[in-house]
């Protein structure tokens, strides 16, 4: 019995298979699979004179959902020559299961290009889509992923290149040393970079990025995530109106409680799979979004969407306002009551929610009988589009010319 783990974001020439053994062993129901780490992620070859393997990052089971989690690691490395096989041992608790590992990925002397995002550890579908979307628009040029953040710093700034694309990442956590390759980033967290001779910025995500970062504004083209539709086809409505929230919003669970009792179909833009995130706003008819990216792909595929604003000192408005003048959009969110999670407060705090969902019912109701949708023109759409993969045949030439390391 095999299985077969590729870790989104690798390129096919970098890729992870693990196999049992054996037959799959039996594993203990009674104990937790949280113990169960195993070392993976990015296969790196780090120079010709020593050739070891750096693998950094990694993945863990879940046993309630039965899934793949990325997680931090450890770096570790091998000595010597490198083989086909490694033996690697997955521990859960007092049982050990063996795995075999084949590792495959860039040559000696390749260059190397790291695809950095944020990454959410309850994951968000915007950011997550980083990983699925660019092997597919840019094939061939990653070497594994990397976290963007300021904990993140020191690590990222020994790499030889990195790539940023959907996100509002621009900002001074980007580390000075390796080159840069923008696009479609934005502005909106922190301070803004300081521009260099190691960036390459091909474009952003709208005109007020490019103006905060001294660029034209030509360049401020759109978000990214636009680029979803070239390779995910639209899928028949499932849903007649769906709704998503910010994902800090999500975590309380009360708006899942208020879209069910109104017959919405509630869509979490938390999880482990992107991908299933987009299916469900695609196959909807109206979508009403706190999420950027849920109007993002909203639009994409020509589905009515309506902005929402339930945490006015949560929702980042220039990413909002910057994404939207891509499109010739105005950002005129309807304002929704806050309603924040029950776990410190108590009882007190349980009653107020309570009455904080009776009127969070009445204004979506009023939201889906007489709010006016947005929708951006189709032409615009795919000028945008064409522009974008313009930008990116002129990158892949570049990354692809660039001298060795």
């Amino acid at each position: 019995m095999k299985y077969v783990f590729e870790p989104a974001g690798f390129c096919p020439d970098a890729f992870i298979v693990i196999a049992w053994e054996q037959q799959r062993p039996p594993l203990p129901q009674s104990q937790p699979y949280s113990k169960m780490i195993l070392i993976l992620a990015t296969n790196r070859i780090l120079s010709q004179k020593s050739p070891h393997h750096r693998l950094s990052g990694g993945v863990y089971l879940d046993r309630r959902h039965q899934r793949l989690h990325h997680c931090k690691g450890q770096a570790i490395q091998t000595e010597g020559k490198i083989a086909s096989f490694f033996s690697l041992q997955l521990q859960a608790d007092a049982q050990t299961v063996p795995l075999k590992l084949v590792l495959t990925g860039p040559k000696i002397g390749q260059r190397s290009m790291k695809l950095c995002y944020y990454h959410e550890d309850e994951g968000n579908f915007g950011d997550d889509l980083n990983a699925w979307l660019w092997p597919k628009a840019l094939p061939g040029l990653f070497d594994g992923t990397c976290r963007h953040g300021q904990e993140f710093f020191e690590e990222n700034n020994r790499e030889d290149a990195l790539f940023y694309g959907i996100g509002t990442i621009l900002t001074n956590r980007i580390p000075p040393s390796p080159i840069k390759f923008i696009a479609g980033s934005g502005v909106g967290y922190f301070s803004p970079p300081k521009i260099d001779d190691k960036y390459r910025i091909y474009f952003v995500r709208g005109p007020k990025s490019a103006e905060k970062l001294g660029l034209d504004t030509s360049l401020g083209i759109t978000d990214p995530a636009l680029l979803v539709r070239n390779f995910l086809p639209p899928l028949p409505p499932t849903y007649k109106a769906s709704l998503m929230m910010h994902c800090s919003t999500a975590k309380s669970g009360h708006w899942k409680q208020v879209s069910e009792e109104l017959g919405i179909h509630y869509i979490d833009p938390r999880g482990t799979d992107p991908i299933a995130v987009i299916r469900e706003l695609i196959a909807s008819e109206y979508v009403i979004t706190e999420s950027l990216h849920g109007a993002i792909i909203a639009d994409a595929y020509g589905i009515p969407w309506v902005p929402i604003n339930s945490m006015p000192h949560v929702i980042n408005e220039f990413k909002w306002l910057d994404w939207c003048a891509s499109l010739e959009l105005k950002y005129e969110p309807i304002t929704m009551i806050s309603i924040y999670s029950d776990e410190q407060d108590g009882m007190v705090r349980s009653l107020k929610n309570k009455a904080k969902m009776l009127i969070a019912e009445r204004q979506l109701k009023k939201v889906l009988s007489d709010s006016k949708a947005y929708l951006s023109k189709e032409q615009l759409l795919q000028q945008r589009l064409e522009q974008m993969q313009q930008k990116l045949v002129k990158l892949q030439k570049d990354v692809e010319s660039r001298p060795s390391t």
